[in-house]
């Protein structure tokens, strides 16, 4: 904020500092009333070792994921605050994988509530405070949901006296969720706008007119009628000096002047003042255009408007050079001089700086214009374009297969020299501008692009993408991309019959499947994935005939990829899970010390989850019949649960003198046997809940699971410690004579620490492999390593169909 201005807001928000009965601040208000700049200027006063600040922006994928909220801060409050640091580093060393898990539901406990409260009394004075500004350009979605329900607890939370100051426009599922629990300050605009405000902004324009050295005195009155017209809007006003300063000052603020006194003044549609004022900059960009430079003009603020993320001016040269459009280069540099009062800055000598519109309501003046999906397709074709002339085999230059990528010393310099800007953005965005409404034979150009992307390049895209650390998103671009094609599109390559939405299905599966080792290290693409993709899949049928020195399944047995499952999200980690005998519900055991019920169809939780154990849940189990659920927990107890009704059985089944590690019911349901800690196994009555004889005893560490035979005359149990199978009577209680042991198997002859191939879990029965201990598979998988190059040697598994002396090697 200028100086001199907002310091009523200041004001207000010093005193709420000092009040010990709220600690969430809300500041709200339309787009273009300062909120951003407030926050800024909060950020400055109160300085950056006494505050930690997270500003979502729409258009970064990293600052518009609610999930990533909490960590930010964390990193950022460990920094400023001694005693959080030291929190998060105890944390984090007794926790070293919590970081890499996926799921941020626990973030905002675990890093931001449990730090607060680390810290001595003696110290509240110091603690820093959080600002979160631009909480409606967030990802709207079920985490967002998630991170405004945290607001809300941090709110109500009485033991956390410790201050959080978020900014917003004043929308309806923000307000329900902290609008009766924090302190609330809107700034008015339009007909409610305050004196203050007002007198805000004609500071701010007094001190603009005399940067311009703008002479006023054929405009005796302007400042208060410019005031006016703002009507609160910071933006407006912004815009208006921006437009009035690209130009002969004072002609231009005559036309301001003439533009909105025809309008008249409008204080009761603060959003009005505001178009019109986009139309009259408009009008002026566009004024004694030549009909083609105007369709060149269009085209080029057309992307700026609707791209997903801001473009450079290299990017702008990637979309629109070479194509029919003929902009070149330099017309792209002449209208973004025109386009300067819409841009927020701009540097004609930073090439790969990011052009930001000047305020988000410019896109809302756009909203619903014909042009958005001309546009659309224009990004979209020139990033498809440019990936296909600029990807190819071995993006990174990697001289051996061995070593994981974070292993590979300077990747990241060496990256940066290798992958440009405008290629890494294209790898990135491309799936994002794909057109949602578009005639398919107006676009040929188009499919002829994504034909080339998806049958020769999509394989060096995930190069890229892994090099990138972006798997995730690699994922999430080809099933966005399965449902445009698919749904919209309906695009039919030219060459193959298959569908491109087939193939953008078959490319998330890759990925998903083999994520583990595509992430580890970028060469295994071709050398483990591939090779081990099954014969369906439709990248395996396009790709192998191109990478003939790998790996050969000699008599793999799997037709397609295994069947997708849904991901159901429990409170905390679930340790147990078990389909009920229909299949049409699941029940999972929670370290929350919860069982919950779900419909395996839908995946929706059905009912509340059921409560009783008084620590995590370590196993569960339905009856034969459906109608019960059986659950053991390190209470040491076991309980017998309603599958219906989610109401508890009786009273829990004691006698276990440690954690009840697997239960199962007998195919009468009569009878329960459980397995636990304390190395016994028990049969019980299901109805009584009494223990039925004495404990099974026989095995030297804990057991881990148990299960009746269907005859139920004998129960088998395993233990993970002893490494041994025993067969029980399950009458008598005597175990059967004879057990099974299971040997460890010689280890695979390999230089440690080297990535030699990576198998799926599906192909790993009865493949040798160090620390397995047996080989049980009646079909085990043979592998052909005859002509499998790998190592410092892995590049030559690259065969190119058209290339002669490859096919003599």
């Amino acid at each position: 904020c200028l100086s001199g201005t907002r310091q009523h807001i200041f004001d207000i928000v010093d005193s709420w500092c000092h009040d010990k009965n709220s600690n969430l601040l809300w500041i709200s208000g339309s787009p273009g009333a300062g909120k951003s700049a407030i926050a800024s200027s909060l950020v400055l006063q109160l300085g950056q070792g006494n505050c930690a600040k997270f500003f979502f922006k729409r258009d970064s994928p990293y600052f518009r994921n609610p999930s990533n909220v909490w960590k930010t801060l964390a990193y950022r409050l460990g920094i400023v605050n001694i005693d959080i640091g030291i929190y998060l580093n105890k944390y984090l060393e007794k926790n070293p994988a919590y970081l890499e898990n996926s799921h941020r539901t626990d973030d905002f406990k675990t890093l931001i509530v449990e730090a607060f409260k680390s810290i001595p009394s003696e110290n509240h004075s110091q603690v820093p405070i959080i600002v979160i500004d631009a909480l409606d350009e967030c990802d709207t979605s079920e985490e967002w949901k998630i991170f405004l329900e945290s607001l809300a607890d941090w709110a109500k939370e009485p033991e956390l006296n410790f201050k959080m100051i978020v900014t917003s426009r004043n929308q309806k599922e923000i307000q329900d969720a902290i609008g009766d629990c924090s302190y609330h300050l809107p700034i008015h605009t339009g007909v409610a706008v305050d004196t203050a405000s007002t007198q805000d902004i004609q500071i701010f324009l007094k001190d603009r007119f005399q940067q311009l050295k703008v002479d006023l005195r054929n405009f005796p009155n302007i400042i208060n009628q410019m005031s006016q017209y703002a009507a609160g809007l910071f933006i407006w006003a912004k815009l208006a000096i921006s437009y009035i300063s690209a130009g002969v000052a004072t002609q231009r603020l005559e036309n301001v002047l003439m533009n909105m006194g025809q309008l008249g003044q409008v204080k009761n549609d603060n959003n009005l003042n505001l178009d019109r004022l986009y139309a009259q900059i408009l009008y002026s960009i566009f004024e004694n255009c030549t009909q083609k430079e105007k369709k060149q003009y269009e085209m080029i603020l057309g992307s700026l408007i609707f791209a997903r993320s801001s473009l450079s001016i290299n990017i702008l040269n990637v979309i629109f050079v070479n194509q029919e459009s003929k902009i070149t280069s330099e017309v792209i540099s002449t209208a973004l001089g025109k386009f300067s009062p819409l841009l927020l800055s701009l540097d004609l000598n930073d090439r790969d700086a990011p052009l930001h519109l000047c305020h988000l309501s410019l896109q809302n003046f756009f909203e619903e214009d014909p042009q958005e999906g001309k546009s659309v397709v224009h990004i979209c074709l020139g990033l498809l374009r440019y990936m296909n002339k600029e990807l190819h085999f071995n993006m990174g230059q990697l001289e051996s297969s061995y070593f994981s990528n974070k292993d590979i010393a300077g990747l990241s310099q060496r990256l940066d020299k290798l992958i440009s800007k405008p290629l890494m953005f294209s790898c990135q965005w491309w799936h994002e501008h794909l057109p949602e409404n578009v005639d398919k034979s107006s676009n040929v150009e188009l499919h002829e692009e994504a034909d080339i992307f998806l049958k020769k390049k999509l394989l060096f895209w995930l190069e890229v993408m892994s090099l990138m650390e972006q798997l995730p998103a690699a994922a999430g671009a080809m099933q966005y991309a399965e449902d445009i094609f698919k749904a919209r599109l309906d695009i039919i390559l030219i060459v193959s019959n298959s569908v491109a939405g087939d193939i953008c299905r078959d490319a998330s599966r890759f990925i998903f499947s083999f994520k583990k080792t595509i992430g580890t290290s970028t060469p295994h693409i071709y050398l483990s994935a591939l090779p081990m993709a099954p014969p369906m899949s439709l990248l395996k049928q396009g790709y192998e005939k191109d990478f003939q020195r790998v790996l050969r399944s000699v008599n793999d047995r799997r037709k397609g990829w295994l069947r997708e499952l849904q991901v159901l999200k429990q409170g905390d980690a679930v340790w147990a899970v078990a389909f009920s005998p229909n299949g049409k519900h699941i029940v999972s055991g929670s370290r929350d010390k919860t069982i919950q019920i779900w419909d395996a169809k839908t995946g929706e939780a059905v009912g509340d989850p059921l409560q009783g154990h008084q620590d995590s849940v370590m196993t569960v189990a339905f009856s034969r019949d459906g109608k019960h659920i059986v659950s053991g927990s390190r209470d040491k107890t076991i309980r017998i649960w309603d599958a219906k009704t989610g109401e508890a059985v009786g009273e829990p089944h004691q006698g276990h003198q440690h954690s009840v590690w697997t239960v199962a019911f007998s195919p009468d349901g009569k009878h329960i046997v459980s397995g636990s800690e304390d190395k016994t196994i028990r049969i019980w009555d299901a109805k009584t809940g009494e223990a039925v004889g004495e404990p099974l005893q026989g095995h030297q560490d804990s057991v881990y699971t148990v299960s009746f035979s269907l005859d139920m005359k004998h129960i088998v149990s395993g233990s993970f410690q002893d490494k041994t199978l025993q067969i029980w009577d399950a009458k008598t209680g005597e175990a059967v004579d004879g057990w099974l042991c299971l040997p460890k198997s010689p280890d695979l002859e390999s230089q440690p620490d080297k990535l030699l191939f990576w198998i799926p879990p599906e192909s790993r029965l009865g493949l040798w492999w160090p620390r397995n201990t047996a080989v049980i598979c009646q079909y085990p998988l043979q592998l052909d390593l005859s002509k499998f190059h790998h190592g410092e040697d892995w590049t030559t598994c690259y065969v190119r169909n058209d290339c002669p002396k490859c096919h003599g090697k």
